[in-house]
């Protein structure tokens, strides 16, 4: 379907009010170096958004917290296809944000379909240039090079993980807290009366 060679049937005439690009849930806990084939995941659900949604429609997508390249592109490029002053992140189930690198990014008021056929252009070449790779490939898709887009997104990218960054670690420390309890409940330690004795045999000898 990202590839344009599947459509989504029955469609409304206008597009969907809001879409809800969730994919990277399915992808193991543990991943921690995205491939080439979750980017691509990534780039195909955005592709397929720009695509359905309707003209000043929401979009709801998981992506990584982790600041990469790439992601900040994504970024960049829903700061352009949606209004930039309306995007707001949010983290995931309580019991999942100590395993996951991941939020949600809520994006509101969808851009005209013009100004979206230049972005669904890009992430058509970006999905063909990773499939014809197997290294490390970081496309351009918002329009800027990589140092650009570093420093132009920073002081957004920032502001919009900060409060997910704060809720992974608090869950994190939680989950380690249970942990180290539970293992101290497991450890035996002498009663008062059993340290006094060892005390006294110790005097005496």
């Amino acid at each position: 379907m990202a590839d344009g060679e599947a459509a989504i049937k029955n469609t409304p005439r206008v597009g969907f009010d809001v879409v809800l690009a969730n994919a990277a849930l399915a992808l193991p806990e543990d991943v921690t170096s995205w491939t080439n084939r979750d980017v691509h995941l990534i780039y195909a659900q955005l592709l397929v958004t720009l695509q359905y949604v309707a003209l000043g429609g929401s979009l709801v997508i998981c992506l990584p917290t982790r600041p990469l390249s790439w992601v900040v592109d994504v970024i960049a490029i829903l700061r352009q296809a949606f209004d930039g002053s309306k995007i707001t992140a949010a983290n995931l189930e309580p019991d999942d944000q100590a395993r996951r690198p991941l939020a949600y990014v809520v994006c509101y008021r969808a851009a005209s379909e013009g100004a979206r056929n230049l972005l669904m252009s890009r992430l058509r070449d970006a999905i063909q240039a990773l499939r014809r790779t197997t290294g490390a490939v970081t496309p351009n898709l918002s329009g800027a090079t990589e140092p650009t887009i570093q420093v132009s997104q920073q002081q957004f990218v920032l502001e919009l993980f900060k409060p997910v960054w704060r809720g992974q670690h608090d869950a994190t420390m939680k989950q380690h807290l249970k942990a180290i309890q539970g293992e101290c409940t497991h450890i035996s330690l002498p009663s008062p009366v059993s340290r006094a004795n060892a005390t006294d045999r110790a005097r005496k000898s």
